[in-house]
């Protein structure tokens, strides 16, 4: 028997069928959507300003503390968030790579 003939793909040619990662700004909104949250009620819970928030939820960038809070008052976890924010920010100077090398 002769072994499989494997093809390997990079990742710069699969690039464009990949869903963009998302960074950890969704995954925050949609856990307060679940839970039934507004913006006023998680900075509440969070003790931080409405518009730090909405701010995250928007896409805003993940703080240490922020990281902090959400574990302490939702037991989120920091490494998942950060991972998901670097996933992120990969993708996309994978992207900006991909144009600089475009003739």
């Amino acid at each position: 028997m002769s072994k499989n003939n494997v093809t390997t793909i990079k990742t710069e040619e699969i690039l464009h069928i990949l869903e963009q990662p998302k960074g950890a700004h969704a995954a925050i909104s949609r856990f307060l959507i679940n839970k039934g949250l507004n913006s006023s009620q998680a900075a509440n819970l969070l003790n931080v300003n409405r518009s730090t928030v909405k701010r995250l939820t928007d896409g805003g960038s993940l703080t240490e503390e922020m990281a902090a809070k959400l574990l302490f008052v939702f037991d989120l976890d920091p490494e998942t968030l950060f991972n998901m924010e670097a996933k992120a920010k990969a993708y996309k100077s994978k992207v900006i790579a991909k144009g600089l090398a475009a003739p």
